[in-house]
């Protein structure tokens, strides 16, 4: 009997164990007076799209901060490089997951186009540098920047990045080819929303 009750107690605790761990799974991160942050390696091309970008973009955050060896310190990074065949960061000494790792933010967005096997090779799951992560693949001109402007303004209503992106990104190939970016997005971070009282 009394191993009985010993073997109940312990289902018991992997039981509630298991709930909290999943609660805290599903639990929002409300970043508070989100702040964003640009990091230009591409040069002059990646100043156009970035000038570009922001003028949809940096009205939506209260504090912009720009940087052009170091990575900014942020909520939000937008991240303008060229990425090697073996994933190194073309104009840096750091990798991406460092430079994720460095600017602090939880939500980053590779805004140059790249290849998917390019992406693999620079973002190989690491114990440090994770954030709910978007990967352009093709940026589709402005189409972009709407889509971000969108997402940023649908989480600054109060809904989640996950669902948010659900919502917003094309999930009929035949649309996304025609009128949104083609992007992949790793949701390391989970549910992120923003403060809505800073963003407009």
């Amino acid at each position: 009997m009394a191993y009985l009750l010993v073997a109940l107690a312990a289902l018991l605790a992997f039981v509630l164990l298991s709930k909290s761990a999943r609660r805290r799974e599903l639990a929002t991160t409300v970043i508070r007076a989100p702040s964003l942050g640009v990091l230009n390696l591409a040069g002059t091309a990646g100043h156009e799209l970035l000038t570009r970008d922001l003028e949809l973009i940096a009205p939506l955050f209260g504090t912009t901060r720009n940087g052009e060896e170091q990575p900014p310190r942020c909520d939000v990074l937008l991240l303008y490089c060229e990425l090697e065949s073996n994933g190194s960061v073309q104009r840096s000494g750091r990798s991406l997951r460092e430079i994720i790792r460095d600017s602090g933010a939880s939500v980053v967005v590779v805004a140059t186009n790249h290849s998917a096997d390019a992406y693999i090779a620079a973002a190989p799951k690491l114990p440090f540098g994770q954030a709910n992560l978007v990967m352009t693949l093709d940026r589709k001109g402005t189409a972009l920047a709407s889509f971000l402007a969108k997402l940023f303004r649908k989480m600054n209503d109060g809904s989640s990045m996950p669902a948010a992106w659900n919502e917003l990104m094309p999930h009929d190939p035949e649309v996304s080819e025609s009128d949104g970016p083609e992007a992949i997005f790793a949701c390391e971070r989970g549910q992120i929303t923003f403060d809505a009282t800073r963003i407009s």
